[in-house]
């Protein structure tokens, strides 16, 4: 369970997160390619298992059609990105051990707060 106090740091970690992956992506759709349409974070490791949380390795931005067929965006990575589809195939098989809950969640945020500086200046 979560702590109160913990709440609101990790709302805007998981906010911070959308904008760096939205921004890495060029607020396009990474499988079909769509840009006026809503666009998610999608987290192949279910974000539910705090250590691939807010790890960037664990993002894909999707619309919501594409969102909508997790199968799709295995296959796509696979092809696309076939280094981060081994990576996550390989820590998927691993979640049942590792939840980690001590997390530190400031370092969590220097590290997106940096992954966003990075991208914005990429994308200016």
């Amino acid at each position: 369970m979560l702590k109160r106090e913990n709440r609101g740091i990790i709302r805007r970690l998981d906010k911070l997160r959308r904008k760096v992956v939205l921004l890495a992506a060029g607020c396009k759709c990474e499988i079909c390619g769509a840009a006026d349409v809503v666009l998610e974070d999608h987290h192949p490791i279910s974000r539910d298992f705090w250590w691939w949380r807010w790890d960037l390795a664990n993002s894909v931005c999707v619309c919501r059609d594409c969102h909508s067929s997790p199968a799709t965006i295995w296959q796509w990575l696979a092809y696309n990105r076939p280094s981060q589809y081994a990576w996550l195939r390989l820590q998927k098989r691993f979640t049942h051990i590792l939840k980690r809950r001590d997390l530190d969640f400031e370092a969590a945020e220097r590290v997106l707060l940096s992954a966003h500086d990075a991208v914005y200046l990429q994308a200016a």
